[in-house]
């Protein structure tokens, strides 16, 4: 929690700041904006360099994936893709303590959709 005062207010927050690394284990879920019966989870172990993230793990629907992208922990941005050897799903999350959450699109089949992951380990 962080507190900020102004003058007698005092002003509080809840929301985490963004963690210098995403390393760990992450399972969530995504879900198709496009196609309402397409869901699935979401299940990935990632490791990072200093900005560059990598990864592999498994998604519903697509198998067993590999992931690459990049992480800034000043703004709490991580971008990147998957793939899973017949497509790639390029992903923009925002990450706040263990929880990471955004978009990601599929531009072979144009699918767009969200994803909401939690960190399990790290």
């Amino acid at each position: 929690m962080r507190a900020l005062r102004l003058g007698p207010f005092l002003f509080l927050s809840c929301s985490s700041a963004p963690p210098l690394s995403v390393a760990g284990a992450w399972s969530g879920s995504w879900a198709s904006s496009i196609t309402q019966s397409s869901m699935g989870n979401v299940s990935i172990n990632v490791a990072q360099t200093g900005g560059a993230t990598t990864g592999s793990g498994s998604i519903s629907l697509y198998g067993s994936v590999t992931l690459d992208g990049t992480y800034s922990a000043s703004n709490g941005k991580w971008i990147g893709t998957v793939r899973n050897g017949l497509a790639t799903a390029k992903f923009d999350l925002d990450v706040h303590g263990n929880s990471a959450s955004g978009t990601y699109n599929v531009p072979i089949t144009a699918d767009i959709g969200t994803v909401s992951l939690s960190r399990t380990t790290r």
